[in-house]
């Protein structure tokens, strides 16, 4: 007698156990979780894109997630990458591609922020000569930060004194 198996096959949703995570030891479990169990092993593979870098930014465990026939969830781990750069939050984004023994419910995503940690650095103004003679006195003004910047860094310069403006110095 063979039994032939008609029952329809599980859908799969992905879900995030973190939608956040810190620069510095953040993590996030990335689960599979099926609508019913299954008698074959379902393996769904994921994409990665976002802002962040993989490697320099985050690691992910693996880039499909098995789920073994009789069970009715798997988890990869994704983990961020510590580093001392100031920047602006970056994410992750986690997409289904494909599903074996399985289908997707509908489209899958999950968007998870690596939230910045790092001190933004501080500005050192300094100046050549502090005293310049007239008319053909100059200095060039310096801006030092304190540490590598991962984003632009803007500095507006405000003027005092008793020196005129376009009279005295340009």
């Amino acid at each position: 007698v063979t039994i032939l198996d008609d029952d329809p096959l599980p859908t799969v949703t992905l879900v995030a156990s973190n939608l956040s995570m810190g620069e510095t030891n953040g993590s996030s479990t990335i689960t599979v979780v099926l609508s019913a169990v299954s008698g074959k092993d379902v393996t769904t593979t994921l994409v990665k894109s976002g802002t962040a870098k993989d490697i320099f930014d985050y690691s992910l465990s693996g880039a499909s997630i098995l789920i073994p026939a009789g069970s009715t969830s798997g988890s990869v781990r994704l983990a961020a990458s510590g580093d001392s750069l100031d920047e602006f939050d970056e994410t992750v984004i986690l997409d289904i591609d494909t599903v074996t023994n399985g289908t997707e419910s509908a489209p899958q995503q999950q968007t998870v922020t690596i939230i910045d940690d790092d001190l933004t650095p501080t500005v050192t103004l300094s100046t050549g000569t502090a005293t310049l003679s007239e008319p053909s006195g100059s200095t060039a003004v310096t801006v030092t930060l304190s540490a590598v910047a991962g984003r632009a860094v803007t500095v507006i310069l405000g003027k005092t004194g008793t020196a005129a403006d376009d009279l005295d110095y340009t």
